[in-house]
């Protein structure tokens, strides 16, 4: 039977990830210079000039920029549930990293105890996707052989604890 994670994180170390040599080298959630989110979460705090005659400037405004709007495109790749509490659902992978596990963060989020809050990430570059186990208690396989990278081809299976899923690709 696998083992519970007990992967805490933020409160304990966090997971490692593989390298990532994107545009900007960095991962959702990491802080600019100047304190905002990357990803458009949050923008600096504000303050306006007043609104007119007899207007008060003693206020603080929260500025937050709008979200960038992604076009939708055609999936490279996807991942397909074939065993486990998702069964029958569809996880289209983006370029880039694709986070799975428990943690709100990932883009492929499961709710099961045995999985940790950062398990695994499939990278998609230029055409190739991987994927990385990330280090926790229960491991990932593909094709029931136990992993620590490898290169992903289509129908491959990622063996998580409790949940199964196929690498599809266009």
């Amino acid at each position: 039977m696998p083992k519970r994670s007990d992967n805490k994180w933020p409160d304990g170390p966090g997971p490692t990830f593989p390298p990532d040599d994107s545009e900007t080298g960095r991962f959702p959630g990491d802080v600019d210079d100047d304190r905002t989110r990357v990803g458009g979460r949050s923008g600096p705090v504000q303050s306006p000039e007043p609104a007119g005659p007899g207007a008060s400037s003693d206020h603080t405004v929260v500025y937050r920029p709008p979200q960038p709007v992604e076009t939708p495109e055609a999936a490279f790749a996807w991942l397909v549930a074939v065993e486990g509490d998702a069964k029958g659902k569809t996880f289209n992978l983006a370029k880039g990293q694709n986070l799975i596990g428990r943690h709100p963060e990932c883009s492929i989020r499961f709710h099961s105890p045995f999985i940790s809050n950062f398990h695994a990430v499939v990278r998609i570059k230029e055409g190739v996707a991987k994927v990385w186990d990330l280090g926790g208690d229960n491991g990932t396989s593909v094709n029931g052989n136990q992993i620590t990278a490898v290169e992903l081809n289509d129908g491959d299976r990622i063996e998580l604890p409790g949940q199964v899923l196929v690498y599809k690709k266009v």
